[in-house]
């Protein structure tokens, strides 16, 4: 009887682990057949960093990114109630954000003695990784 428990109750979980999974799949796919609805750029990229789990379904945040560097503000909001339909979505998608070069021209240890020289160590904290 114990064994046969045991059993049920990590079905249940796989389950419910492959369920979740199929929620974040269902909002990709509705994103993506909706990219023309919503305004986007064909070469503005969306990345699911975000997700919440409720008792009506699972939230999913897409952040836009340019050159895998998030846009402050500019997200995809998508809801999938628990039988798999999208019951919502929001954006805060920003249609100007323009392509541009992310790829920093200083090192992280000069950027760092920038920050420590211009700004005296009053009250700020200085990490080095």
């Amino acid at each position: 009887m114990k064994q046969k428990l045991v059993f049920l109750v990590l079905v249940s979980i796989t389950m419910l682990s492959y369920a979740q999974h199929d929620k974040d799949v269902i909002a990709l796919k509705w994103l993506t057949a909706n990219q023309t609805r919503l305004g986007i750029h064909s070469n503005h990229s969306f990345k699911m960093l975000f997700s919440t789990a409720g008792l009506s379904g699972e939230t999913f945040r897409f952040y836009q990114m340019i050159n895998g560097v998030q846009v402050y503000g500019a997200e995809v909001t998508i809801h999938v109630s628990n039988d798999n339909n999208v019951t919502f979505h929001q954006s805060t998608y920003d249609r100007a954000v323009a392509t541009i070069n992310t790829t920093p021209t200083i090192s992280k240890q000069k950027a760092i003695h920038i920050a420590e020289t211009t700004h005296p160590r009053r009250n700020y904290c200085f990490r080095k990784e």
